[in-house]
């Protein structure tokens, strides 16, 4: 009855230090996550001039926001039903935002990579990575 009782009690010690050492680990990496959002978020706001597209950015951070987009999509598409085989979609799945400046248009696309060539000929994109929020 000791030795078992002895083995698990290395086990469980054994365990209990590996798992301290992943948790400190995991507080190490989002503590320098944080840090490089950070600096990005600093970044892309000192380097936007587009009153306009600051506007925008202030905008999509309000929870409201999305409110609002579902409202406006289900006013002009009309009644859409979810079930849960909508929700299953890939974890690498992740809408775009882009924001036209010159059309005052939001457009909202699963394609990351979404460029001027795309079926939306009446807005004009400056580039491929100025105007995109993800």
């Amino acid at each position: 009855m000791g030795i078992p009782l002895a083995v698990l009690t290395v086990l469980a010690g054994w365990w209990t230090i590996s798992s301290y050492r992943q948790h400190k680990i995991n507080v190490t990496i989002a503590h320098e996550l944080n840090g490089i959002v950070g600096s990005a978020i600093k970044t892309i706001q000192s380097t936007q001039k587009d009153p306009l597209i600051q506007s925008s950015e202030e905008l999509m951070s309000q929870p409201g926001m999305l409110a609002t987009i579902v409202t406006v999509l289900v006013h002009k598409f009309g009644d859409t039903r979810l079930s849960m085989k909508d929700f299953m979609l890939s974890d690498e799945a992740y809408v775009s935002v882009y924001v036209d400046g010159d059309s005052e248009e939001i457009i909202l696309s699963l394609n990351s990579n979404l460029e001027s060539t795309v079926d939306f000929s009446m807005v004009k994109f400056a580039g491929n990575d100025d105007n995109t929020f993800h």
